[in-house]
């Protein structure tokens, strides 16, 4: 792993943090940086996360290309930041609305396809690169495996509250619990994400484990990076979140 200070100045210092995701036996993976945007005077963090499958062992032999190696199998990729105070309640945008509730065990927050800010087609850049599709396709001469969930889903100590199945459904990307508001840029376009919290850690789903896959094939080439805004002063969602629109 490395850690280097990217950028330094009397606003803003950029702190890079790199390394490679192995498997068990230890075989290398993927590749995973962090860069970590902090501000002066302001409780916020930027965070940005890129997972890479750059792995490469034999070119192709025409000279044109390099040979497609195999896809990495994963099942789900979360940031987990530590809670500054214990979480009693949760507040995250849905739809037009803005759901309160106190937290009365582990809660899961689950953004699955949707249609509803997304082109007809249905496909997003993540399903693409991805290969995951809501519905049964073929680009490339490769058969994406299909994703039947749609919606949103809101799940209380392992109970469901809110069930899946309206592909209008969607998440507006923010949650704030615990003192603290984390936002993700894109997420109802960038399924599965979410959210989950636990007494004392929130997690940002950049790749959710709700998903109905058993695993999700990050082919080679892929180059993944997903943004987050974390305020802890707790302020509006729907504001945090604003800041990751230019």
């Amino acid at each position: 792993s490395e850690r280097i200070v990217e950028e330094t100045s009397p606003l803003r210092t950029v702190l890079r943090l790199s390394g490679d995701i192995v498997s068990a036996t230890g075989e290398r993976l993927l590749s995973a940086t962090l860069r970590l945007h902090t501000y002066r005077g302001k409780p916020q963090v930027k965070v940005f996360v890129t997972l890479r499958h750059a792995s490469r062992s034999l070119p192709n032999p025409v000279g044109l290309q390099w040979a497609e190696e195999p896809p990495v199998l994963f099942r789900h990729a979360s940031l987990v930041v530590p809670l500054p105070a214990s979480s009693t309640r949760y507040r995250l945008g849905v739809n037009a609305e803005v759901v309160d509730r106190a937290i009365t065990g582990p809660v899961t927050v689950y953004q699955a396809f949707t249609r509803r800010l997304l082109p007809a087609t249905g496909f997003t850049y993540s399903g693409h690169r991805l290969k995951i599709a809501p519905i049964a396709a073929t680009y490339g001469g490769t058969t994406y495996p299909v994703y039947h969930q749609h919606g949103v889903e809101l799940r209380e100590g392992g109970q469901e509250v809110r069930p899946l199945g309206n592909e209008q459904d969607y998440l507006r990307g923010w949650i704030t619990t615990g003192g603290v508001t984390a936002a993700m840029r894109w997420m109802p376009g960038l399924w599965p994400a979410g959210f989950a919290i636990t007494p004392t850690t929130l997690s940002i789903d950049l790749f959710s484990p709700r998903n109905s896959l058993t695993a999700i094939p990050f082919t080679w080439g892929a180059h993944e990076t997903r943004e987050v805004l974390l305020d802890f002063s707790g302020a509006d969602g729907d504001a945090v979140s604003a800041q990751l629109e230019y």
